[in-house]
């Protein structure tokens, strides 16, 4: 979305210089170095928030694996401490 917005700005402005005179010429630079720019912006907001939610998922998946690899670990000592009882194991 930024990157593209931005190509599409500094296309019409470099279309504004080639096409145009005067103060129009001017105003349609200005125009498109606007839409570069806040497309630009746009875009480093998208892609701030989409870092942020990346690193919180993968925190949150981080914490949940480590409980249950402890689960699976209890689990699994249970298991052969229940079949050493019995003498099946």
């Amino acid at each position: 979305m930024g990157i593209l917005g931005t190509v599409i700005g500094l296309t019409d402005s470099f279309l504004a210089l080639g096409n145009l005179g005067g103060e129009e010429k001017f105003h349609y630079l200005a125009q498109g170095i606007g839409t570069a720019l806040s497309t630009t912006i746009a875009g480093l907001i998208v892609a701030v928030f989409t870092m942020f939610g990346h690193y919180l998922l993968r925190y949150i998946s981080a914490k949940i694996q480590k409980a249950l690899n402890h689960q699976l670990e209890e689990f699994s000592q249970l298991y052969q401490v229940y079949h050493e009882e019995r003498g099946n194991f």
